[in-house]
């Protein structure tokens, strides 16, 4: 027992003399140098990039570790890297060093069998292999370690800190002096098209600058806009043309020292006056007519039209026409190359900011650009104009169909077509005729005629049922508009009549539907004499099939039905 004893406290004795022959280096204490070569070939030295005034991050981990995948992940050392190291400010450097020897190159790509995931793959900073030598040199006895050395070679274990948190032990534990934001130069950019409905436009800057926060925004003369890369492009929208010039102050709002200032930074572009209307539209001749209808005149180059997918500028269609337009003044243009169908089309008008302006829809809805434009309010859908062309605008600046005319389109049934017809119906001695009727330039009021009955009229290729006498003959179809019987259409031989199949319901002996009280009828009540559920030739409907219904038969043997 007492060997037992005295052998245990040996092994604690070892235990803790082992432990303290590698303890951990506390902070403070002096890194010790090492060399080493990054899986990409690339060898450094500790001293000479802290010599050169960098402060160097070391990430000691194993492929196997969770708390060292995590931090990972997190992408902390990512943004370190990317805005402090050597293609950001040039102050710092990042190792990361898988120090278990027992691992394998492939559990550091993510397909060994001692691996969490793949730990190369999107790494920007350098990354070590079984670097098991320097883990040990420092004292580590955990994953993951995590320590900033400093340039003068000190060192603070800063752990899975936050980004803020490895900022603060960068600059302020290492007595490192910050990266100052500066804002170099502000410069005016191009100024985009003028909005007439609005009179504005968006003015852009051109924004040079160096080592922005990591968060915030930059203040523009009280706009707000993302910090993105350097030379950056700032749109200010719905700025007023007014030919007025303008000074720039922008600041970052998270660093308001970081600062600058345009003094007659810009001449805001002069107004933009003119607002077209189309007045004139004739696909036919392919003649587009439009007005100025504000108080002043512009320049309309930018403006533009669309039809059948295909939009050309003005200034592409106006030859050799001044594109300057008065108040009140109309310009007529040419559109050579527009495939455009008289009965069925449409027109779009753009204003220079690629703004819808205008649109006509005619011959019939469903046009291309007919749901957008009836979205923002230029049309009602499922609406166009009834008529031929040209079209010609006759409204006070409001929008739709009924503010534009044109030709009326001649009457004309273009087609009466049979969709189907049924058995002659023996209740009715009827059968009914389904048909439709294509036409075009219907009167604006009165219904169809068919064979002289009036029916209510429908849309062009609706489908039509009319009741018919069962007289086993041909059937035509007369079609005509009430209010316009001359725009009418015949259409002979449409269907070949059912033979008359009524049933006098007063001639109940005529149980073979023949006309007549015959020897058939007799035959068909003995086929069922004695009958008692369900009977078909029980003549008196009292349930069953008797004497009785044998005397009826006779009773009435020989007369004919009407």
């Amino acid at each position: 027992m007492m060997r037992k004893y005295i052998r245990t406290l040996s092994l604690a004795i070892l235990l803790i003399l082992s432990m303290d022959s590698s303890a951990q280096l506390p902070n403070g204490s002096i890194a010790p140098d090492f060399t080493a070569t990054d899986i990409n070939g690339v060898e450094y030295n500790l001293y000479e990039l802290l010599d050169a005034g960098n402060t160097v991050i070391l990430d000691f981990f194993a492929t196997w570790c969770g708390p060292c995948w995590s931090y990972k992940e997190s992408g902390v050392l990512d943004d370190i890297w990317n805005i402090y190291g050597p293609n950001g400010t040039g102050d710092v450097y990042v190792f990361s060093l898988e120090s278990d020897g027992s691992t394998t190159s492939a559990d550091l790509y993510g397909t060994g069998s001692n691996t969490i995931g793949d730990w190369v793959t999107g790494t920007p900073y350098p990354v070590f292999d079984n670097v098991q030598s320097i883990f040990n040199a420092y004292g580590n006895s955990y994953f993951p370690t995590i320590y900033t050395v400093c340039p003068d070679h000190t060192l603070v274990e800063s752990g899975q800190a936050s980004f803020q948190g490895l900022v603060n032990a960068i600059y302020t534990t290492c007595d490192m002096d910050p990266p100052v934001c500066a804002i170099l130069d502000i410069s005016p950019g191009p100024q985009l098209a003028c909005n007439p409905l609005t009179n504005t436009y968006t003015q852009q800057l051109v924004l040079s600058y160096e080592n922005p926060p990591n968060s915030g925004f930059f203040n523009v003369n009280g706009t707000f806009h993302a910090i993105t890369n350097s030379p950056q492009l700032i749109s200010l929208a719905n700025t007023p043309a007014n030919s007025e010039t303008v000074d720039v102050e922008i600041f970052v709002n998270t660093e308001e020292t970081c600062s600058a200032n345009c003094f007659n930074c810009y001449t805001q572009r002069d107004p933009c006056c003119a607002l077209i209307r189309l007045q004139y539209v004739n696909p036919n001749s392919n003649v587009i007519r439009v007005k100025n209808i504000s108080g002043c005149g512009g320049d309309i180059s930018g403006w533009g039209v669309a039809s059948n997918g295909v939009y050309n500028s003005f200034d592409e269609l106006s030859g050799s026409q001044s594109l300057y337009l008065e108040a009140g003044e109309e310009l007529q243009l040419a559109w050579v190359s527009w495939s455009a169908d008289e009965t069925f089309g449409d027109l779009q008008l753009y204003g220079p900011t690629n703004v819808l302006m205008d649109y006509i829809q005619w011959g019939d809805s469903g046009s291309l650009n007919e749901s957008i434009s009836a979205s923002l309010g230029f049309w009602e859908a499922g609406t166009f104009v009834n008529a031929l062309p040209p079209f010609e605008y006759i409204g006070d600046g409001s929008h739709g169909y009924e503010f534009w005319t044109g030709a009326d389109i001649p009457c004309d049934i273009l087609n009466v077509e049979v969709v189907s017809y049924t058995d002659c119906n023996p209740a009715t001695g009827d059968y009914s005729v389904s048909f439709s009727v294509d036409y075009t330039g219907a009167p604006e009021s009165g219904g169809v005629s068919v064979n002289g009955n009036s029916i209510v009229l429908q849309e062009s290729g609706s489908t039509y049922v009319i009741d018919i006498p069962s007289n086993g003959i041909w059937l035509n179809l007369d079609v005509s508009f009430e209010d316009e019987p001359a725009c009418s259409f015949f259409l002979g031989n449409a269907v070949y009549g059912p033979s008359d199949c009524s049933v006098n319901p007063g001639c109940p002996t005529d149980l073979s539907e023949d006309g007549a009280t015959t020897v058939q009828d007799l035959l068909l009540v003995l086929s069922e004499f004695g009958c008692e559920f369900s009977c078909v030739n029980d003549v008196n409907e009292d349930g069953n099939v008797t004497v009785d219904d044998l005397l009826l038969i006779l009773g009435a043997f020989g007369s004919t039905c009407f």
